[in-house]
């Protein structure tokens, strides 16, 4: 150590003795005392000088206002901890605002001049993009682009921001997805548990829409990310080979994904030089070291910064330690990182623009993020990691009055607003164990709002809106896959206005995969718009959850709680190996735990609906093997709750409610959301509540009133599967099933029937020509005719469940109009299906159970209902009925 720099040390540690703070200035200098006169230039500095002293009280590290730009993490570590007694505190000045970044500005802009680039640039970006030179500026740090190793798995690596946002890296198209348009012949489908997959491929080679692509052919690492298969499974990948004339693309064969890849799934490309063809876009030349940006405005006046440190500040073992009144913007990765110690706070500060994570707490306890606003996120907000599971010994960690929002944008699933865990496949999950979430605004993200892993969480006094606009099949708090996770409550938050990707639902709640001991109470939840079959709450397959006292408004089902078709026991046995579930203190917790595998573990037992009130929907659809052992009681449905609006436009009850006859306690909506307090970061907040996707048109095909209507009688005659109608099997007159556009096209024969089981349904549908049917199963290309059918009975109709069948003697169940997956599943396995090809036609039989679909049969049931088939001989569509709108249920079918 130099002596100019011992010097410095020993009078900072005098200075300390006397005033316990030390000062951090831009233009200040590492070589003076820290005083407020003479201040340090970094925080390294002040950390090794409050490390070096030896306060009688707490230590303040004051820093004035400006850019600190680090060039590596801040570290702190045991030796810079404080005490309960005398705390170290990192702290803007008052009125000054601290940022503490990763990223570089990039200067030296100049227009693109060279012929080669720009003949692969587009037309109308030539001579509005600018070029600049990274290395020349000792930006040398160009680490190439990969592909995702898992689905929801990727990072960004360097990236753009400019007037203080992110920027786009050059994509195709500029907003939203295009599809797959097919398969190469001799594609291997992907198989599910259900079987084959139709249109489908488990080799990442595939037919692209368009010629847009042939602008790629000779373009370096091409990627494409896209939703392959589920709309809850991301995955970006490289292109390996654009075939021009065949209108393929081949994507490397490693990573692969797990879930295949399948016709119209979504999928966009970028790291395009040829697509950089908007303001805002950006593309870089890693061999070169050459940027290129098409600015939205004056280049130098947007401050142009590339992140380029992965972290901002590492903690390792401290304790008793406060960041505060900070902001963290531009790395490449997660921002603040914690791991081990006790009682971090990171109060009133700002994290923005991220590459990953704002905040991750690895271990330790009672670590706090208090009143930060956290938005423009790579990944998710804040992890929360820690406390003792096999003791039950809490973490004690707390996110509370925070702001997390505009989240996920690289990573748009799997990474929630707040985790309490780690989130990971398989065993990469970590639970957490007591921690808490409270007095947050969680608004304006693609998937997630909190996700817990773990026991004897709390989630209060939050406000949720506007998120899984990317996906159905997600909520904003959830938690599953592991039946351990117990004694975790929600409770009086303020969870409205979601709606699901295109429209189609999604949840406020759900518990999914067996899991459960869940308390869900004093909520309210408005314009939470579940998917067909779901509801604003969803028990899925779990036990021991209690739903109580809360205020549904205009949703369409309070609660749903359903069947999980997973393997029950192995998943059992795997997650309760775990755990000490049959000693001290889980024994003494959890008592229902001990004898749980001799208590039918796949039931969904002991689940409790109570005093929730209930305006502008249906209370609860039940799956057939919950229902008899749910409690449902006090719940008020049908009639006016007498709703006022809170100041902050939250609902609740008027004094002369009739709610509060039936037990109903009082919720108290006003300490819901974030509250003013001297550590919170902004003041006012303002929050956009993101419009509502209109729902899918196949989805709102209820009709009224004036539909065509099948009386469907009841067979006398056992129905015998063989492709051949019997006499007394099936009603003698058939319904015509005609051809679009064609009046003298011969129609097909519909014929339906039911007993106390099942819902029988033949069509004879006469084929082309006298041709032979295709021998495959494709929907729109083989011979096939298609059932749809939906329980349209009750206030609320069911979902619409799409049953196919071929020619060739392939059936399966489609979720082309939103049936969830599980329920897929289940009626596919339920359902039965013969064909026979003779005579010029071919006859189909269809065998659907009601219980599959949660029906039970009586006399003068309604269901939606339709029948269609495509004729690939002479490419006709063929319907029973047709209506004003979808095809999908468009008449009625009546029991007889």
């Amino acid at each position: 150590m130099n002596l100019t720099l011992l010097n410095g040390l020993l009078l900072a540690s005098s200075v300390a003795l006397d005033a316990a703070e030390f000062h951090v200035a831009t233009n200040g200098d590492n070589a003076n005392p820290g005083t407020k006169a003479s201040p340090f230039a970094t925080l390294e500095r002040a950390r090794d000088a409050v490390r070096a002293s030896k306060p009688k009280g707490g230590v303040t590290v004051w820093i004035g206002g400006g850019v600190y730009a680090l060039d590596k993490p801040l570290e702190l570590l045991a030796d810079d901890s404080g005490t309960a007694d005398t705390p170290v505190v990192y702290r803007s000045l008052p009125g000054h605002e601290v940022r503490l970044s990763g990223g570089r500005v990039v200067t030296g802009w100049k227009p693109v001049t060279d012929q080669t680039v720009l003949a692969r640039m587009d037309a109308a970006a030539r001579d509005k993009v600018v070029q600049a030179d990274l290395r020349s500026q000792g930006i040398t740090q160009l680490a190439p682009l990969k592909a995702g190793p898992d689905w929801s798995d990727s990072e960004p690596g360097m990236e753009l921001f400019f007037a203080g946002k992110p920027t786009t890296l050059a994509r195709w198209p500029n907003g939203g997805f295009t599809k797959i348009a097919d398969f190469p012949s001799g594609a291997t489908p992907y198989s599910s548990s259900r079987g084959a997959v139709p249109d489908s491929s488990v080799e990442g080679r595939f037919v692209y829409e368009g010629d847009r692509p042939a602008r790629w052919a000779a373009e370096k690492d091409v990627f494409l990310h896209g939703f392959w298969n589920f709309d809850w499974a991301d995955q970006r990948l490289h292109v390996a080979k654009i075939d021009v004339a065949k209108r393929e693309i081949t994507l490397d064969p490693k990573p692969v994904h797990d879930y295949g890849f399948v016709k119209g799934k979504s999928y966009y490309a970028y790291n395009l030089l040829p697509e950089l063809d908007e303001p805002g876009e950006w593309y870089l030349d890693r061999d070169r070291g050459i940027l290129y940006f098409w600015p939205p405005s004056d280049v130098g006046a947007g401050k142009p910064t590339v992140s380029v440190v992965p972290t901002l500040v590492v903690l390792r073992d401290v304790s008793h330690l406060t960041l505060r009144g900070l902001t963290f913007e531009r790395c490449q990765e997660t921002a603040i990182k914690i791991n081990g110690g006790s009682d971090v706070t990171i109060a009133a500060s700002v994290v923005r623009n991220t590459g990953g994570y704002a905040i991750d707490v690895a271990s330790g306890k009672h670590h706090r993020v208090i009143g930060c606003d956290l938005y423009d996120l790579g990944d998710g907000g804040v992890i929360l990691c820690g406390g003792d599971r096999a003791k039950l010994i809490p973490a004690g960690h707390a996110v509370e009055n925070c702001h997390i929002h505009h989240y996920s944008r690289w990573n748009p699933i799997l990474k929630p607003g707040v985790i309490l865990g780690r989130m990971g496949l398989g065993s990469a999950r970590i639970p957490d164990v007591g921690s808490r979430v409270a007095h947050c605004l969680i608004d304006n993200a693609p998937h997630l709002g909190v996700w817990a892993l773990g026991n004897d969480h709390v989630v209060e006094y939050n406000e949720f809106h506007s998120l899984v606009y990317q996906s159905n099949d997600a909520e904003a708090f959830g938690y599953g896959f592991d039946f351990t996770y117990q004694n975790n409550v929600f409770r009086y938050n303020y969870v409205h206005d979601l709606s699901g990707l295109d429209g189609h639902g999604c949840k406020g709640v759900r518990i999914d995969d067996h899991s459960g001991g869940l308390l869900c109470f004093g909520n309210i939840f408005e314009r939470v718009q579940p998917e067909p079959g779901r509801g604003a709450v969803v028990l899925h397959g779990g036990r021991d959850s209690v739903v109580d006292n809360n205020l549904f408004v205009d949703c369409e089902r309070a609660v749903a709680i359903t069947e999980c078709p997973l393997p029950v026991r192995e998943m059992f046995l795997a997650t309760l190996k775990k755990v000490p579930y049959t000693q001290s203190p889980w024994k003494e917790r959890y008592p229902h735990l001990v004898n749980i595998l001799e208590d039918d573990p796949g039931l969904p037992k002991n689940n409790q609906i109570l005093r929730n009130v209930v305006w502008g929907g249906d209370l609860l659809r039940s799956s057939l093997d919950a229902a008899p052992y749910t409690t449902v009681k006090d719940n008020l449905t049908g009639r006016d709750p007498k709703i006022v609006r809170l100041p902050n436009g939250v609902p609740t009850l008027a004094e002369d409610s009739p709610a509060w006859n039936i037990g109903f306690k009082p919720i108290s909506a006003e300490r819901i959301g974030l509250y003013r307090d001297e550590l919170r970061a902004s003041w006012p907040v303002t929050t956009t509540v993101r419009p509502a996707a209109p729902k899918s048109a196949e989805l709102t095909a209820v009709r009224k009133g004036g539909a065509p209507s099948i009386v469907t009688p009841k067979t006398q005659t056992p129905v015998r599967l063989d492709g051949a109608l019997a006499a007394g099997e099936w009603p003698e007159k058939a319904l015509p099933v005609k051809a679009v556009g064609a009046a003298d096209f011969k129609p097909a024969a519909l014929r339906a029937s039911y007993d106390d089981l099942n819902l029988y349904v033949a069509l004879i549908v006469p084929l082309a020509n006298d041709a032979p049917p295709a021998p495959d199963a494709s929907w729109g290309k083989s011979d096939g005719a298609e059932i749809s059918l939906r329980d349209i009975s009750a206030n609320m109709p069911g979902p619409i469940c799409i049953v196919r069948g071929f020619a060739s003697g392939r059936m399966y169940v489609s979720s082309d109009a939103g049936l969830h997956p599980e329920d897929v599943v289940k009626v596919e396995k339920a359902s039965r299906f013969a064909v026979r090809v003779q005579g010029g036609a071919w006859t189909g039989e269809w065998m659907i159970p009601f219980a599959s679909l949660e029906i039970v049969p009586r006399p003068g049931l309604k269901l939606g209902f339709n029948a269609s088939a495509w004729r690939s001989g002479d490419q006709k569509w063929m319907f029973w009925t047709r209506g004003s709108g979808p095809a999908w249920c468009a008449g009625e079918l009546v029991l007889e």
